[in-house]
């Protein structure tokens, strides 16, 4: 009897604990996975395309055939996920990602762009981090 891939499209599966789910040519394309362990999941031929994977745990998946177009790594922890076998990577957001391959980091990361400033006063985004590192100190 053929497995039937599991369809996870559009889920809020933040900070959901999913290492011992088979996800292997599941749909989870546009779903919400920030913060969500995925350590060692198979993910073979997966969709995660759209996907906010925004500080998930995927350290040791398998991402072989993976398709992670447009998708949101931002400080997601990849080690040892070989997400160089993934089959699409174009538009992928790897921004403070840990253990990304230096030729995936050099081929489809785009950097940020330098805060401008203007009359002396910081960009706007350089103001929210400043208020928020004033949070985090006081």
């Amino acid at each position: 009897m053929p497995r039937q891939s599991k369809n996870l499209a559009g889920k809020d599966l933040s900070h959901v604990n999913l290492s011992t789910d088979d996800l292997r040519a599941a749909d989870l394309s546009h779903a919400s996975l920030n913060g969500a362990f995925l350590r060692g999941v198979d993910l073979t031929d997966a969709d995660l395309s759209d996907a906010d994977l925004r500080g998930a745990h995927l350290e040791g998946a398998d991402l072989g055939g993976t398709n992670l177009q447009n998708a949101d790594l931002a400080d997601a922890d990849v080690r040892g996920a070989r997400i160089e076998n993934a089959a699409i990577l174009d538009g992928v957001h790897l921004a403070n990602a840990k253990g990304v391959p230096d030729d995936v980091q050099e081929n489809h990361f785009a950097p940020l762009k330098e805060p401008q400033e203007t009359d002396g006063a910081p960009a706007p985004d350089e103001r929210v981090r400043t208020r928020r590192a004033s949070r985090a100190e006081g």
